[in-house]
């Protein structure tokens, strides 16, 4: 199986495009049709200002380096939220 990383984007009020979670997911290397459900998070700040002025500006708290969300080493000091399931399905074409 290979893991992959997942990062989904949408927009707010002001039309800026804005993180909405992050997620992994092991992809089969078996042919076929495959469903996955992806649960996703997001980080959250450290304090509620910083969270009021990333809120204001438009960029709430965000990963510098993606990768982090696919590798077990340094997540346990993360503070994140649920972000909710994205459904994927593989299929052979």
């Amino acid at each position: 199986m290979i893991n992959y990383k997942v990062s989904v984007y949408g927009t707010d009020m002001c039309n800026r495009r804005i993180i909405k979670g992050y997620g992994s997911i092991h992809v089969p290397c078996a042919t076929g049709r495959h469903e996955r459900e992806i649960r996703l998070f997001k980080p959250v700040s450290s304090s509620w200002i910083v969270r009021f002025i990333g809120w204001l500006v438009g960029s709430p708290a965000q990963f510098v380096d993606p990768r982090i969300v696919a590798n077990s080493e340094g997540r346990e000091v993360v503070r994140v939220q649920s972000g909710g399931k994205v459904k994927v399905i593989f299929a052979n074409a």
